[in-house]
């Protein structure tokens, strides 16, 4: 009946070991930092204000200056890097509005972002 396969690969396949072999369980993101030593805190915050000096304290989509804390694209619960180009500064209400959109509607921050930029 399975002439095809090898005899040593047909019980991993019906295991389900093979399948597990061939689609390893994806490893964290590089890029993120250990926010729970005192060094990847301080490395953290160092990577928050300049997000938010490159952006001037400013929300990138209404234009008030903001203080609060940058945000991820994609977002860091969906596996966002702590890299300077993925974060971008957003007020809290943008922010708020941002996350309502992404899970009511899908929509994305470069979507918005683009819709801005017109």
């Amino acid at each position: 009946m399975f002439k095809c396969f090898q005899k040593s690969l047909l019980p991993l396949l019906l295991s389900g070991v093979y399948l597990k072999m061939t689609n390893p369980i994806p490893k964290k993101p590089k890029h993120r930092i250990d926010r729970k030593t005192k060094a990847g805190r301080e490395e953290f915050e160092k990577l928050q204000h300049d997000v938010l000096y490159r952006d001037m304290f400013t929300c990138q989509i209404c234009r008030q200056t903001t203080y609060a804390p940058p945000h991820h694209e994609p977002p860091y619960s969906r596996g966002g890097q702590d890299l300077i180009e993925k974060m971008v500064t957003l007020c809290l209400f943008c922010h708020h509005d941002i996350k309502l959109a992404e899970r009511k509607h899908g929509v994305k921050l470069d979507e918005i972002m683009k819709e801005v930029e017109k």
